[in-house]
């Protein structure tokens, strides 16, 4: 079997190499787990959420033999928790129809924004903003994804604004934070994460056990 996520992000050529190589390092296990069942995964960055969606729906038609997932920023909270397509159908600045044939789990988001994710490994962070680093700056929260996008960058910005690395940089610094995040304290403090993991690997047929989550 062959899993083609296809991905919300990149805006150039080596920034979609960068962050197609830290998404690898951050599903690391689920590739393994791909590996196992000689199976591979496949990873598509296409830039903005509208056009991953369209080359979603473009490339079920084009090669049905691989099992296509979208995985796109949910931009605002998930009203009813796992249930994907029925968020990107109601939201309003979206209203994205589930293709016909198309399983629940090949939707996939990141509630609110992948930022929400750096949030559950503050000490991650830290290592790699080094000194001066305000970890007092980060949200509190147990669950990432109760923190609003719209606090995402400035929480990170404040944190960030006095070490040697800068202020954060979304395109500048996001690809080695993904790396270097750990996965499994993410899916631990985000579920909808942990759906990307459980279910894939289900898919995969070699099935990973789900992550306590808040």
């Amino acid at each position: 079997m062959v899993i083609q996520l296809h991905i919300e992000g990149g805006s150039s050529k080596n920034q979609d190499i960068e962050m197609r190589r830290a998404f690898r390092a951050f599903f690391e296990e689920l590739d393994q787990a791909a590996q196992s069942q000689r199976s591979s995964l496949k990873l598509t960055l296409h830039g903005k959420r509208i056009a991953a969606y369209a080359q979603f729906c473009h490339t079920l038609k084009r090669d049905p033999e691989t099992y296509h997932v979208l995985l796109v920023d949910s931009e605002d909270p998930v009203q009813h928790p796992g249930e994907c397509w029925r968020h990107l159908r109601e939201r309003a600045a979206d209203g994205w129809e589930r293709p016909d044939g198309v399983e629940e789990a090949q939707c996939q988001l990141m509630v609110e924004a992948i930022e929400s994710w750096l949030f559950a490994d503050p000490d991650a962070l830290a290592s790699y903003y080094g000194a001066d680093f305000q970890k007092s700056s980060l949200p509190k929260r147990r669950n990432v994804e109760a923190i609003p996008k719209k606090d995402h960058l400035g929480k990170l910005e404040a944190a960030t604004r006095r070490t040697q690395k800068g202020v954060h940089h979304k395109t500048g610094h996001l690809p080695d934070l993904l790396r270097k995040i750990d996965a499994m304290k993410v899916r631990q403090h985000a579920n909808h994460c942990d759906r990307i993991f459980v279910s894939l690997s289900e898919k995969i047929g070699a099935p990973l056990t789900a992550a306590r989550s808040a």
